[in-house]
């Protein structure tokens, strides 16, 4: 197992509309990010979710 939980930079870029995102962010920490640019995404429903696993497909059985 490879521990991520410290790797949660965010970096939006309100011009192109998309987030660079490291492994460790979880969808909550996400949302806070791009919500104060007015942005949302159309992904998960859990906040404590990491946002790697969710891109991937996690989740769903």
């Amino acid at each position: 197992m490879i521990d991520f939980s410290a790797m949660k930079n965010i970096d939006v870029d309100t011009v192109a509309r998309r987030a660079i995102v490291e492994p460790g962010v979880t969808l909550g920490d996400f949302d806070a990010a791009v919500q104060i640019h007015g942005l949302a995404t159309p992904i998960g429903i859990n906040s404590t979710t990491g946002i790697a696993g969710l891109t991937t497909g996690g989740g769903f059985g």
